[in-house]
């Protein structure tokens, strides 16, 4: 019986131990591929960050991550809302008002970038947009 009893614990801690080890051994190599460390930019994800707070828009099909930037917007949060999610190409080159955005403007954007619609890009760029207004978290 202490026989059988000893084998059923090693052969438990064998399993186990296997486990683990598969589980690490897929974690580092997602890790060293990429594989969870990245995002497609899909109409689909992009769509998903349509609220304040989490705003993603698209100008010129290219995915600019502004949800920091709605807090420091001159013209007002509520002016890029609507866009939130969507293709902002025509409010953006227009303001709504018929008239484009200013050259500091269009420089500013550019610390948003994303990257273009349908491109694949790293968590840390998104990351990075989070923190170009110097506002974190």
């Amino acid at each position: 019986m202490k026989l059988l009893l000893t084998f059923a614990i090693v052969g438990s801690t064998i399993l186990v131990g296997v486990i683990q080890y598969q589980g690490f051994r897929t974690e580092r190599t997602n890790s060293v591929n990429g594989v969870g460390g990245t995002i497609t930019l899909t109409q689909a994800e992009i769509t998903r960050h349509n609220q304040d707070g989490d705003c993603w828009i698209i100008v010129d099909d290219n995915v600019y991550n502004v949800s920091r930037y709605l807090q420091v917007h001159p013209g007002l949060a509520t002016t890029i809302w609507p866009y939130c999610g969507r293709d902002g190409t025509v409010g953006y080159d227009t303001k709504d008002a018929g008239r484009p955005h200013t050259r500091t403007a269009d420089s500013l954007l550019t610390q948003y970038l994303l990257g273009p619609v349908g491109a694949t890009i790293s968590r840390d760029r998104i990351e990075a947009t989070n923190s170009a207004a110097g506002l974190t978290e």
